[in-house]
């Protein structure tokens, strides 16, 4: 790893960027994204509307202590597509990585050193359905053998291979910082490039139970949103008579993005649940506000990015031309 990447010293990462020759990069034509993103839109159809299937992916989802979990939708990729193949490929080889393969989807890469899981293509058909995938009891309990797994979607980039720094600290959910519109930090936050705990994340999804004491000052805060004070008060409403437990009912009428759900309502379901602060956040990755991240994190970068190519995409092209991995090449080989 070049010591411009993971510099130490007093100068920030951005300053000695500025002060590299950019003109020998070789840039990626910009494509635009393919679902699954995050994206700004906060509002979702729910599990219930979309009358989803029960989700069956029998295969050997593997064990140990990582597992990094790829989704797969469309039998194409885009040039970030492959830098994000690229950066996983240098940072994680040795890493157990797994394809969630929209069923029916040709993988268009080479899968060698993958599992590769076939997931029913209702649940993977639109962002609505992904959205509800990652809030499924049954998901988890399939990576149950695992004590961590990072989602890595595909406009993600994978920056260094550190993942014990955060896989060895008391955390259920990391993900890059939310921001408050004023600039300063909010939270953990977004879930398109994260680190879960599924045996937490279970104990959310089977709770029968509401913690009112674990509601944080910044969980409050949201629940005074309308958007987000109607999302309780629905809950309430209806009652707590839904077949699979108070947490998982939960979810199935939950209308806002997935990572939401992680960080703002789960805590108060489990007692085991617990999230890292919003700085400790920054040292595991970047979507907006790239540059305040890597200061915020001393000057060094983040373990990973998400949406490098939609937020401050020149900074990332140069820390991506500084690992040797943004080069305009054909497609990797396709998996048949």
């Amino acid at each position: 790893m070049s010591t411009l990447a993971r510099s130490s010293g007093t100068e920030s990462y951005t300053a000695q960027r500025k002060a590299q020759p950019q003109n020998s990069r070789s840039v990626a034509p910009h494509s635009p994204p393919k679902a699954p993103v995050e994206t700004g839109s906060r509002q979702y159809v729910t599990k219930a509307a979309l009358n989803l299937p029960q989700l069956l992916a029998p295969g050997d989802w593997g064990a140990g202590d990582l597992a990094i979990v790829v989704p797969v939708c469309s039998p194409v990729l885009t040039p970030e597509e492959e830098i994000s193949l690229r950066a996983l490929a240098r940072f994680a080889a040795d890493t157990p990585r797994i394809v969630l393969r929209k069923s029916g989807v040709t993988i268009p890469f080479d899968t060698t050193g993958f599992r590769v899981i076939d997931i029913p293509a209702p649940w993977m058909a639109s962002l609505s359905a992904y959205n509800a995938l990652m809030l499924e009891q049954r998901f988890y309990e399939y990576l149950s053998g695992y004590e961590n797994v990072l989602i890595y979607q595909l406009d993600c980039i994978l920056l260094g291979g550190y993942f014990r720094t955060f896989t060895d600290k008391a955390r259920s959910f990391w993900g890059a910082p939310y921001f408050r519109r004023n600039g300063k930090l909010k939270s953990v936050g977004n879930g398109g490039f994260s680190l879960r705990r599924p045996a937490d994340c279970l104990s959310v999804l089977r709770s029968e139970a509401i913690h009112a004491d674990r509601i944080s000052l910044t969980m409050w805060r949201q629940y005074v949103k309308p958007a987000y004070f109607e999302i309780w008060r629905e809950h309430f409403r209806h009652g707590s008579d839904r077949l699979r437990g108070l947490g998982q009912g939960f979810c199935d009428t939950f209308t806002r993005a997935e990572d939401e759900f992680w960080i703002y309502f789960a805590p108060a379901f489990s007692r085991d649940y617990h999230l890292p602060s919003a700085i400790e956040a920054a040292a595991f990755a970047a979507e907006s506000r790239s540059r305040q991240v890597i200061e915020l994190n001393g000057g060094k970068l983040p373990l990973g990015a998400h949406a490098w190519h939609r937020n401050d995409r020149d900074l990332w092209e140069g820390v991506l031309n500084d690992f040797g991995l943004l080069t305009t090449t054909t497609s990797l080989p396709t998996d048949n």
